[in-house]
């Protein structure tokens, strides 16, 4: 386990990176100027799950890239300093971690640490009283594992359709809700993709006593393009979030 430093020229965004990390080491680097990306390489084992975790980026684009410089796991760019990715790869080999950052405000350091994930199995009630604990104000529906919340997404192009049933079959492996697909005005979550002029994806919901009893889910079309309809996309990401 060892610390690397960025004290040896920049990690320039290519596969000639001259900085590379092992199980339980980190890297302690800096994006400057404002545009600047870094790479720093990797071997990873298939079937392995790896935790990478990004700290000191303000809204940083955290993107695993394999050994051809092509994106396979595309990171959160979510506005907080502490990013988390966790990624088990389907082929062993040489891979790339990119570092850069959406904010063109100011320059960062950061550090950069890649180790094993001691994944355990934990229950649907455990799962909800860590996220419970860790966002204490989070509202939620008055549903419990093996519920129903009934969900319309008649009004997505099928590229978002897809992606919306694969965000939604993320949260029931995790919950024990089912989701049931409904075209009905009256649906507890209801998705959209209308506001192509929107920078962001969105959601609002109306609650009662406490209680989430509808939700509105918005993911601009124009975010689908290209390849971007994958499990491994910014766009799903932007599905499962909201």
């Amino acid at each position: 386990m060892a610390i690397i430093r960025e004290d040896n020229g920049d990690a320039g965004a290519s596969s000639g990176t001259q900085y590379a990390l092992s199980v339980g080491d980190s890297f302690r680097g800096k994006l400057n100027p404002i545009s600047d990306t870094d790479w720093v390489r990797v071997e990873l084992t298939a079937g392995t799950i790896y935790d990478i975790i990004l700290d000191g980026v303000y809204s940083a684009q955290l993107t695993i890239l394999d050994s051809r410089g092509n994106e396979v796991a595309y990171g959160t760019s979510n506005f907080d300093f502490t990013k988390i990715r966790i990624f088990s790869p389907d082929t062993s080999g040489t891979y790339y971690i990119s570092i850069g950052s959406s904010n063109t405000e100011h320059t960062a350091d950061y550090e950069l640490s890649f180790d094993e994930n001691p994944i355990t199995t934990v229950s649907h009630d455990e799962i909800a009283e860590y996220m419970v604990s860790r966002r204490p104000h989070t509202q939620a529906f008055d549903v419990a594992a093996g519920g129903v919340l009934t969900t319309d997404i008649t009004a997505l192009n099928e590229a978002g359709q897809q992606l919306a049933r694969w965000a939604l079959e993320a949260w029931a492996g995790v919950t024990g809700i089912k989701f049931e697909f409904v075209n009905d005005d009256d649906a507890h979550i209801t998705f959209d993709d209308n506001q192509d002029d929107s920078e962001s994806a969105f959601a609002y919901r109306s609650t009662w006593e406490g209680f989430i009893v509808s939700a509105h889910i918005n993911v601009p079309a124009n975010w689908i393009s290209g390849n971007e309809a994958r499990m491994d996309s910014h766009v799903f990401y932007a599905y499962l979030h909201e």
